[in-house]
């Protein structure tokens, strides 16, 4: 009964996080209410870092766009964006070379979020599947072999 109780939470919690990156209101919740609960039901049936890859789907463009005037700043600050166009123009200046049209910017963004959902995927799988990994009585009992 108890272990029924915290799985309900969980998938609670996959609902919550299904709503939250889906941008629903209760105006279009009849409409997308059985795509939520597939959503949901995918998550908590599917392999290790279901909720990662959903949450990578749903927020990597939003991230990457609160992200973006953080990391041009940095970038720009270190100093890393002037010699990085330098070391373009000069690339651009060798005859018979490929042009190369590449954003400084967003292959960090890129490889940042790539990072993220990798490290955020890791601990996912690791509190589903190790019992050190689930260090409150709710996760023992969600992902326990209960």
């Amino acid at each position: 009964m108890i272990s029924s109780f915290y799985r309900a939470g969980f998938a609670a919690c996959c609902l919550i996080l299904v709503l939250a990156t889906s941008g629903l209101c209760a105006q279009n919740w009849l409409e997308q209410g059985q795509k939520v609960f597939e959503d949901v039901r995918s998550i908590y049936n599917g392999p290790q870092d279901a909720a990662t890859r959903y949450f990578q789907g749903k927020m990597s463009d939003p991230l990457a766009g609160e992200m973006q005037p953080v990391v041009e700043n940095s970038l720009s600050r270190v100093g890393a964006v002037q010699s990085y166009d330098r070391v373009m123009d000069r690339y651009s200046s060798v005859p018979f070379v490929p042009d190369v049209k590449a954003d400084l910017v967003s292959h960090t963004l890129d490889r940042t979020l790539d990072g993220l959902f990798t490290v955020l995927a890791r601990e996912e799988a690791a509190i589903r599947s190790d019992p050190a990994k689930q260090t409150t009585k709710l996760l023992k009992t969600v992902f326990g072999n209960n």
